[in-house]
């Protein structure tokens, strides 16, 4: 999608029957255009213009039993319809600096206590489909929106 170019602002002058009362009109709708334009322009940003929840697993994997489900405590008031797994980065358990990026697959559900289980995950590599790797650490970016 291309970007939306910028628009000239609207004047009192470009409507000279009207210019009695259109001026209080013009500087909100300016306003307004200008944020639209800021905002589909590269300037969106989830949770602000977009609703949802945002939320970064951090865990140690050990096994699916021990460390899944993973949950997210879900407050908005739509049931959520859209999941995204946006980033996963798999490490070493004890050390914050050696995280590599990794592509993950995850199962969701929404459980009785309004909670977003992540209770599946499986890591995709050129070879096939693996189990995450026990005693290695996970961050995992998840997105869910109604």
């Amino acid at each position: 999608m291309a970007r939306i170019s910028a628009t000239q602002k609207l004047v009192v002058e470009d409507f000279p029957d009207q210019k009695d009362w259109i001026g209080k009109m013009l500087l909100p709708i300016n306003d307004f255009i200008s944020k639209v334009l800021g905002s589909v322009n590269g300037n969106i940003e989830f949770g602000s213009n977009i609703v949802g929840i945002e939320k970064e697993l951090d865990f140690i994997y050990v096994n699916d039993a021990t460390s899944l489900p993973q949950k997210i405590k879900w407050t908005l008031s739509q049931r959520p319809r859209a999941y995204y797994l946006v980033a996963a980065y798999e490490g070493i358990a004890n050390v914050n600096s050696s995280f590599s990026p990794v592509t993950l697959c995850a199962n969701y559900i929404i459980n009785q206590q309004n909670e977003v289980e992540v209770n599946g995950i499986v890591k995709l590599t050129s070879s096939g489909v693996s189990s995450l790797t026990p005693q290695k650490r996970y961050k995992i970016l998840i997105r869910i929106t109604p």
